[in-house]
């Protein structure tokens, strides 16, 4: 489903338009126990290899959004965390996995005064996010949060900056609207005895704007998955890549070429990317196009971490994507030797031309 709405049919003016496939991850993608569906993984990878930009979103902390983006197998891109107050980028290459490229921090100070006039302040426990790390709170909480956490005095509480605070007395949430207007804070129940705490004018969608502005995508091109995840990767694919019987990595393959060829022409010049771990199984695989000025990364394929070359070939002829060969002896694929640091070694196998 897309935000204007279901479409019942699949044209290439749909599926070969670069998108924001915004997901939100409370209410798609994890049940309460933090369980993901493993075809839930399987078709955001085949949305990623159809060259859409997948945007996590999140109430949670940013704990608790890692977790689940690595269980997801997202290591890369941006997302969004705190109810819209923290906005990064996941990168593997960096020490902690991400860098922070937005946040809307404040202090507890107001909060913690409106909570002193209510009399609430003696009965609630208060938590203040550090951002990657944990919590620093006033008392312990037996449940709701990820991450450490550091009881700190009050005081502390009041001088440093947060991301996101949450809040935890009986019968809380009733106090939402009189502490938004007193505090000029954003306050979201979470439940009847606990809300969410972020600075003035925070929100998802706000968040959402400034990471597709960054990508440097038109707003019309943003999906919202409000229903079926399922429903979108329909709309959002390749026909050809939905054929039935096709392994994982064949379906990414040909979602990835099938795309670049919309995109680039019938003529276009594609090439499956490889980098070697360790031993003969692959870090990574991308589909790379060549343009006017030169080859450019076109889409990740994710089910080709942990496969081998001869894996890609097999999963290329399933798709009917034939490659060069030599002209001797047993006609092995033709790989190519690529130059990158980022890896031991790269090789890169045309696709498309035999």
């Amino acid at each position: 489903m897309s935000a204007d709405g279901p479409s019942a049919t699949i044209d290439s003016a749909t599926w070969s338009m670069a998108r924001l496939v915004l997901l939100d991850i409370d209410a798609h993608l994890a049940t309460t126990d933090q369980r993901i569906a493993a075809d839930t993984v399987g078709a955001l990878e085949l949305v990623r290899a159809a060259g859409h930009t997948v945007l996590l979103s999140t109430g949670r902390s940013l704990v608790g959004l890692l977790r689940l983006a690595g269980r997801l197998g997202l290591n890369e891109g941006y997302a969004i965390c705190s109810h819209g107050a923290l906005t990064v980028r996941l990168d593997p290459g960096m020490p902690s996995g991400y860098e922070v490229i937005d946040a809307v921090t404040f202090d507890l100070a107001a909060l913690i005064l409106q909570l002193e006039d209510l009399r609430l302040l003696a009965q609630t426990r208060i938590a203040a996010e550090e951002a990657g790390a944990g919590w620093r709170v006033n008392h312990r909480f037996e449940t709701g949060l990820r991450g450490f956490q550091e009881q700190v005095p009050l005081a502390r509480l009041r001088g440093e900056a947060t991301t996101q605070a949450r809040l935890h007395a009986a019968g809380i949430s009733q106090y939402t609207d009189i502490l938004a207007a007193a505090t000029g804070l954003t306050v979201t129940p979470t439940g009847p005895d606990s809300c969410d705490v972020t600075g003035p004018d925070t929100s998802l969608a706000a968040a959402c704007d400034v990471a597709r502005d960054r990508l440097g995508l038109p707003a019309h091109t943003t999906t919202a998955v409000r229903d079926s995840l399922h429903d979108s990767v329909n709309v959002l694919i390749p026909p050809d890549a939905l054929r039935p019987g096709l392994s994982a990595l064949a379906a990414q393959l040909t979602a990835a070429v099938t795309t670049a060829a919309t995109t680039g022409g019938s003529e276009a010049e594609v090439a499956v990317r490889v980098w070697l771990g360790d031993d003969v199984h692959l870090s990574r695989a991308e589909l790379w196009s060549r343009r006017r000025h030169g080859w450019v990364r076109s889409a990740p394929i994710p089910a080709g971490r942990g496969a081998t070359m001869r894996d890609v070939e097999h999963a290329a002829l399933d798709a009917g994507l034939p490659f060069p060969r030599g002209t001797e002896g047993r006609r092995r694929p033709w790989w190519r030797s690529i130059a990158d640091d980022r890896a031991p070694a790269g090789f890169e196998l045309p696709l498309g031309r035999t």
